[in-house]
């Protein structure tokens, strides 16, 4: 089993990495979220260590499900 893989994660915490491959986003798009205070809810542990909840994860992908049809252009 690929060690990376967000099926392989026991622990409630994830590292950024393990988001990122949770939420199929890159790791620099959970930094600049994380930044601008517009992603998942996260855990500094020390002064440089990030982690993620799964909870917080599901939360987040719930807040970002939408209904009905997006707009395409408007022509």
């Amino acid at each position: 089993m690929n060690r990376n893989s967000a099926s392989a994660v026991s622990s409630p915490l994830f590292t950024e990495e393990q988001a990122a491959l949770y939420l199929t986003r890159s790791v620099s798009s959970l930094r600049r979220d994380r930044k601008n205070s517009s992603g998942p809810g996260f855990i500094r542990i020390g002064r440089r260590s990030i982690r993620y909840l799964k909870s917080e994860l599901d939360r987040y992908i719930l807040a970002c499900t939408t209904t009905g049809s997006a707009e395409v252009g408007r022509g």
